[in-house]
């Protein structure tokens, strides 16, 4: 994460800083030479192999002000270098080359946006790009009256989130030999984690994340994972292939601080056995209080319940929904959020649609094609589709020529005009040329040898 060193620019540019209003470096190792940085009162160098700051409090406000007056841009970039040393070298080149024109905040800005990690894969549900290690295959069955079983399954972040899942299945009550059936991707068919009980089982689980391998719930596990992506995002969604009604999960989300908050599913606004997402807004979670921007565990709980089938196969931090007139122009994957995109507008003076745009496609415009000589308009364009040429019968018409490869193509072609002394014996038709003869009142045919002997 770039961290930034003057206030004001960060308040102008709606950025985050620690609580105290400034930023706490620590040290870090150095990308390139020493740089010092003087203030009224202190002097902070930056030299390899470690660069020291000492911690800016809220009384120094003024003094840092005063210094960033007198800060040039190449001392800011020096100092922000340092603080993240893996940050763009090029970028660093870049930003000097331009800061006498003004531009270097525009250039650490769009740096820095580069910067952001996006985490956004609670549990992918071991995809087919997966491990074996992400499965549970075969299938948890339990068919024991009060019985339960528990599994622990690992893979990689950008799949589980800490690299755990941990679930604990349980059949609570049945009458009979009703069973539970829990497996996640056990075909290798990308069926995701699918959850069925028969009709006289009364089941419930738990799955947790909190980068142990085992149910001894850990709040703090995780280390302080960043759900809101750098405050860009506020939710969760459960991707649901399939949905039995009437049945309400309950997600706890603790912060680094074992500060817990829980949130209860609604019923569903969809059919039945459909395909459809839950969202759970962090607004929403009670009590209020946890910090989601530094998440240590989280758990999802199945209260005991009847008859139950599902088939979920994703949870992730909420994923930008493209608005109406835009479209998806790169597809989410497992570290980065969907980018959308605005619709291209045909300008209908001078283009036409030949594709329609769909949820992942631009629309395409084409060039309205222009009559060549010879060629009239027979049907006029439309937002759809373009203009129509035919030859124009009254001076051209349509011949059929071979090509070099064989093949034949029709070629509007200039009619034939007849000589002097000449007049049309057969007029000409939309396929055909007009044909000229003598005209016998004026002209007479004699028949002449040529200087090849020719006649």
């Amino acid at each position: 994460q770039l961290e930034v060193v003057d206030k004001q620019v960060a308040d102008a540019h709606h950025m985050t800083l620690p609580p105290n209003g400034f930023p706490q470096f620590e040290s870090l190792p150095c990308h390139r030479q020493s740089h010092t940085l003087r203030t009224r009162a202190q002097q902070m160098p930056c030299g390899a192999p470690s660069c020291a700051r000492p911690s800016v409090s809220s009384a120094q406000p003024l003094r840092w002000q005063r210094a960033r007056q007198r800060l040039p841009p190449a001392r800011l970039l020096a100092t922000i270098r340092c603080i993240s040393p893996g940050f763009l070298y090029s970028a660093s080149i870049m930003a000097r080359q331009t800061s006498r024109m003004g531009l270097l905040l525009p250039v650490l800005l769009l740096a820095s946006a580069a910067l952001v990690s996006a985490e956004l894969v609670i549990d992918s549900f071991s995809t087919n790009d997966g491990a074996d290690s992400e499965k549970i295959s075969p299938p948890m069955v339990i068919t024991g009256n009060a019985d339960s079983q528990e599994s622990s399954q690992s893979g990689s972040n950008g799949h589980i989130i800490g690299g755990h899942r941990n679930v604990r299945l349980q059949l609570v009550n049945s009458p009979g030999v009703d069973r539970v059936i829990l497996s996640i991707n056990s075909d290798g068919a990308n069926n995701g984690m699918a959850f069925s009980s028969d009709n006289g089982a009364e089941v419930s689980f738990v799955m947790q994340w909190d980068g142990n391998d085992d149910l001894t719930f850990n709040k703090t596990g995780l280390g302080g994972k960043d759900l809101t992506i750098g405050g860009l995002r506020d939710a969760l969604t459960l991707q649901y292939r399939s949905h039995d009604l009437g049945y309400h999960e309950v997600i706890t989300v603790c912060d680094i601080n074992a500060v817990c908050a829980n949130w209860t599913a609604p019923n569903p606004d969809a059919v039945a056995g459909s395909a459809f997402n839950l969202t759970a807004k962090f607004a929403d979670f009670t009590p209020a209080g946890v910090d989601f921007s530094k998440v240590g565990a989280i758990q999802i709980y199945l209260p005991p319940v009847l008859a139950l089938d599902f088939n979920l196969v994703r949870i992730s931090v909420l994923l930008t929904e493209c608005a109406e007139g835009e479209f998806e122009s790169t597809a989410p994957t497992n570290a980065t959020d969907r980018v959308c995109s605005p619709v291209t507008a045909c300008d209908n003076d001078t283009e036409y649609e030949s594709a329609a745009p769909t949820a992942t496609s631009d629309r395409v415009c084409k060039p309205i094609s222009e009559c060549d000589d010879g060629e009239v308009e027979v049907m006029p364009p439309t937002a759809t589709s373009d203009r129509e040429c035919g030859c124009d019968t009254n001076t051209h018409y349509v011949k059929t020529v071979t090509n070099d490869d064989n093949n034949t193509s029709q070629v509007c072609t200039p009619l034939t005009e007849c000589a002097e002394g000449e007049v049309e014996v057969m007029p000409p038709t939309p396929t055909s040329d007009r044909e000229c003869g003598c005209d016998s009142n004026t002209h007479y045919l004699q028949t002449v040898t040529n200087p090849d002997n020719s006649t």
